[in-house]
């Protein structure tokens, strides 16, 4: 196994998965459905403002109604 993983499992039925391709069609499928997506975005701190997601980054402030973290 390569030095990364630290394990695995052996599935009789299954089939191959590629992380990274898995996560592009993942992030496509958001922005084709309207969701804007911040890349590269370094978030200081994650709490609530009046009930709704706040995140507070270098740039300033976000306020949303649902926050997604990958």
């Amino acid at each position: 196994m390569p030095p990364g993983f630290l394990g695995g499992i052996y599935e009789r039925r299954g089939g191959l998965l590629n992380p990274g391709e898995f996560c592009s069609g993942l992030r496509r499928a958001a922005a084709e459905a309207g969701v804007r997506i911040y890349e590269q975005t370094k978030v200081r701190d994650l709490g609530l403002a009046r009930g709704r997601p706040l995140l507070r980054s270098e740039q300033g402030e976000l306020h949303a109604d649902r926050v997604l973290i990958a």
